[in-house]
């Protein structure tokens, strides 16, 4: 076999071997390709042999046929994404508007007065009321015998009950009070809702 390949290149010269060898050599990679495309696969959807073809479509855009006797359909025409094209804004994923209407929640608060003077509104001092459910043990005669205010000579003088953390004026109290007593002490409205439950009948139960 040496002594042919010799024989060769000297008849046709050591050049043209090497030119002819490559070829050679770049048909027989190109013929290899060609041939590892078209070996047929089993398609996962049906089982079927299948062998490829050089359409741009991918399998991701391949759909079910819609005649009779066909496997698969494709799209009509190859979609392309426009260049710089927003995409169309959906009223579902919209924020809603965050800042609230400021007049309509300080009119609804009793901030502003109804005449618009909000300096008068921010300037007094009436009590706002206190939102949630109502305390069933609290009625409107008991809030008004015991009034609170607001000067810091008679802070000391506040007496808070134990079981509802009320509290008092301990000159206000009937029989009034000059010091504050030992141990734990009810309010009016706890002795008659607790009875002996009370933290006052505890305190003694337990002494």
């Amino acid at each position: 076999m040496a002594a042919v390949v010799e024989n060769v290149v000297k008849l046709l010269g050591e050049q043209y071997y090497k030119d002819a060898m490559e070829q050679c050599h770049n048909y027989n990679a190109r013929l290899c390709a060609e041939r590892s495309v078209r070996l047929p696969f089993l398609d996962s959807q049906t089982g079927v042999a299948q062998s490829n073809c050089y359409i741009w479509m991918e399998k991701r855009h391949r759909g079910p046929g819609l005649a009779s006797g066909q496997l698969y359909s494709y799209p009509a025409r190859r979609w392309r994404k426009k260049r710089r094209a927003h995409p169309p804004e959906d009223p579902r994923l919209s924020f809603p508007s965050i800042k609230p209407d400021t007049d309509q929640t300080l009119k609804k608060e009793g901030l502003i007065s109804q005449d618009g003077s909000s300096l008068e509104a921010l300037l007094r001092t009436d009590p706002m009321e206190k939102r949630g459910a109502p305390d069933p043990r609290v009625d409107d005669d008991s809030l008004g015998e015991f009034p609170v205010t607001n000067s810091r000579a008679r802070k000391d003088q506040l007496l808070f009950c134990d079981d509802c953390d009320r509290g008092y004026h301990m000159y206000c109290l009937t029989p009034s009070m000059s010091e504050p007593p030992e141990g734990s002490w009810s309010c009016h409205l706890c002795l008659d809702l607790l009875k002996e439950k009370a933290s006052i009948y505890q305190n003694q139960n337990s002494s």
